[in-house]
């Protein structure tokens, strides 16, 4: 399942750094649709090289917002890409965190 399957609104002219914190914002209120959408759109949003970061962060919670749903599988796979690219942009915090939310 590809992180454009989510999208069903679109934020216009946000930032991927925006999305992931909106989505933040949206999973602690327990939206968790809307928290998955604008975690995806972060992540497809994401284009420039210092984005890895956001990415990384954005395919873990949209791996826990997974999880959270009943779909295990996809959780696991989304947070096992995050561990990846955080791994490759040297954050060890951040694939620390990845590996956690396995």
């Amino acid at each position: 399942m590809g992180a454009t399957e989510h999208r069903t609104t679109t934020t216009k002219g946000s930032t991927p750094g925006e999305l992931l914190t909106e989505g933040k914002a949206h999973q602690l209120g327990g939206r968790l649709r809307e928290s998955g959408e604008c975690f995806a759109q972060a992540i497809d949003a994401a284009t420039r090289p210092d984005d890895d970061r956001i990415v990384a962060d954005a395919l873990r919670r949209l791996g826990i917002v997974h999880h959270l749903q009943g779909e295990t599988a996809t959780g696991m796979h989304y947070c096992e890409r995050s561990r990846e690219v955080a791994a490759d942009t040297g954050d060890s915090g951040l694939a620390a965190e990845a590996i956690m939310a396995l």
